[in-house]
């Protein structure tokens, strides 16, 4: 394997610009760095196998494990931009949700200064958010009254994630939305995922001292370990000219592949697909959402936060230490070799072939990121992609793989035990009745819902050609022009919808002509909503992110490429009081809890989110 095109970069000696003394970073150890040139070539090999455009590597080792100076190295692997930018040291990524970390630092230094509540009381960890701030309000009562700091940093509210929820909004405006959010669980029953805590959570700074989040965590955290590159505003990254852009994967057809699967070392092309850039995965300054996800960083930065983890000097040793004491079971074990996944305070904790670690995930649409440490070995990692379609589960082969060698592990196949299980299992579809009901007729869909919290949608109706579902293109002239008109005004959707069907057979119905529905939102994580007919009011609901593609200049064209869709089942409910019920884990509860039970009595008081007809 030709390594030219790796950047190996070994960190000198970092300038902390504080009065505690400086840490040396050493460019060598007696045993050379820390990564060995036969992992290093494996790292490019993985990259390019999977279609990632760019990948960064930060590590951080302390005396612990070196048994002299620090060491910390940074690995850079392919392209940061569809205009050929390389991937350096300060290249900036998206962390997404570890950035969560520094909100209970945040709060923490609060607690340790003895910040006073409005009661005139001093802040602490058993806190109630009401407390806090009187605008709080749930729609379980008893949660609204006891939920206190540990609650939310621990996720354990009873609110799952109701993420589809989630537009360009204030955390004032989230706060304001969270009492229609339905619960899936009692208060301190169940982990379910949460960014919405962290909204809430961050609001907190302001709220005790009259400081942004931002500025709170930039002045006590950012500025004092040198971190000059980190930035929670994605248009500040942009100018700077490192940010790095998001990748999607085009042509992928997740049932084909398991179909064709003959083993890793001969995929499918249906596996992997065209990797295309969609630029930064928000147009956004992306500030809205700093606590919960909000940091971008660069490899440099990094290497600096690593070191911090792992011998603090500025941020509080007590509030970490209590970040990293698990409380609840995140998931069981997911691999051979891994244990159960325990979170503590945005900070997960599990055993890693007998070794503990810390750390944290962190996924957005393309910008896919890891960090592992483990603190008694005194070894630290930090890797970030740009890739939406194997992104995250790269990261873990490759943690995996970093972590055997550095811990003097006998190496495994980590690639086979994470990926081929990923990639060789056809995905779940429901299959239709064999005698399915008559769908309702466009009148009794098509119109405005609205649901609180969420907001409205707008469906429209699709008729969708016999020509489509057989792969035609879309410019024939057999198709009717009422069905022209009808995919003419779906752009950008009716361009997708061949790929997408090809790829999701279950959004098809055994009849020549369908009708689907679709609304055009404005959310974060998805741009279009859409519902196809699958037995009488029951329709099969799919959110997909659609982007343009950008061309080899970095300009948008007209192509678009899509994100993987999620998926799930609405039914829907005429009458004066009709609307329709969402099932399926629309609001993100996860697999900590059974499913709900798609039900066509009692919709409205039974689904997970009920969309009622304006």
């Amino acid at each position: 394997m030709l390594l030219s095109s790796l950047i190996l970069t070994l960190m000198g000696v970092v300038d902390f610009n504080s009065s505690f003394p400086q840490r040396i970073f050493s460019s060598s150890r007696p045993q050379g760095p820390l990564l060995s040139a036969t992992l290093t070539s494996r790292l490019e090999h993985l990259r390019k196998k999977y279609g990632i455009a760019g990948i960064n590597l930060s590590l951080s080792a302390s005396p612990k494990y070196t048994g002299e100076d620090w060491a910390n190295e940074t690995l850079h692997l392919g392209h940061a931009t569809a205009s050929g930018d390389v991937v350096t040291a300060d290249t900036l990524w998206g962390i997404a949700s570890i950035s969560k970390i520094f909100v209970v630092l945040a709060i923490g230094m609060l607690i340790n200064n003895g910040t006073a509540l409005p009661s005139g009381e001093e802040l602490d960890w058993s806190t109630k958010i009401k407390d806090i701030m009187p605008e709080w309000k749930l729609m379980d009562e008893y949660a609204s009254d006891h939920t206190d700091l540990i609650d939310l940093m621990n996720m354990r509210s009873g609110l799952p994630r109701h993420d589809f929820a989630n537009g360009i909004i204030t955390p004032s405006e989230v706060i304001s939305r969270l009492r229609y959010f339905r619960p899936s669980s009692e208060l301190r029953q169940n982990f379910q995922y949460n960014n919405w805590h962290y909204v809430t959570l961050s609001h907190i700074v302001p709220t005790l001292t009259g400081v942004p989040y931002i500025n709170y965590v930039s002045e006590h955290i950012f500025k004092p370990l040198n971190m000059t590159q980190t930035t929670y505003n994605a248009t500040e990254a942009l100018l700077g000219g490192h940010r790095t852009e998001s990748w999607f994967h085009d042509g992928v057809n997740a049932t084909e592949c398991a179909q064709h699967w003959k083993g890793l070392d001969n995929l499918d092309k249906s596996c992997i697909g065209q990797t295309k850039s969609i630029g930064w995965w928000t147009d956004s300054d992306q500030v809205f959402m700093a606590g919960p996800g909000g940091l971008i960083m660069s490899g440099r930065d990094m290497v600096k936060w690593l070191s911090e983890l792992l011998s603090p000097r500025v941020i509080p040793s007590n509030v970490l230490a209590k970040a990293t004491r698990p409380l609840t079971t995140r998931q069981p074990s997911p691999y051979p070799g891994w244990s159960a996944l325990d979170y503590g305070l945005g900070q997960w904790v599990f055993s890693f072939r007998g070794h503990e670690v810390h750390g944290h995930t962190g996924g957005l649409p393309g910008q896919y990121s890891v960090t592992w440490r483990a603190p008694e070995r005194g070894i630290a990692l930090f890797i970030a992609n740009n890739d939406e379609g194997h992104g995250e589960l790269v990261n873990n082969v490759m943690a995996s793989v970093i972590f055997d060698e550095l811990l003097g592990l006998e190496p495994r196949d980590w690639e086979s035990i994470i990926l081929e299980k990923a990639l060789s299992q056809v995905p779940n579809t429901q299959t239709p009745p064999k005698h399915t009901r008559e769908s309702p007729k466009v009148d009794q869909v098509a119109g405005r819902y609205t649901a609180e919290g969420y907001g409205h949608v707008d469906l429209i109706p699709l008729l969708l050609p016999a020509e489509l579902k057989m792969g035609i293109h879309l410019n024939t002239s057999q198709i009717a022009t009422e069905v022209q008109n009808s995919l003419d005004a779906a752009l950008p959707l009716r361009d997708i919808l061949p790929p997408l069907l090809e790829s999701y057979p279950h959004l098809l119905s055994k009849s020549t002509n369908m009708t689907l529905y679709y609304a055009i939102t404005s959310k974060l994580l998805y741009t279009h909503l859409i519902f196809s007919p699958f037995d009488g009011p029951i329709y099969n609901w799919t959110a997909v992110l659609l982007k343009p593609v950008l061309d080899k200049a970095g300009q948008p064209t007209d192509e678009v490429i899509f994100s993987h869709p999620e998926t799930g089942s609405a039914v829907f409910v005429e009458g004066s009081e009709g609307g329709f019920g969402m099932f399926g884990d629309y609001w993100g509860q996860g697999a900590a809890l059974p499913g709900s039970r798609i039900t066509e009595v009692n919709v409205k008081d039974q689904c997970e989110v009920w969309y009622a007809r304006a």
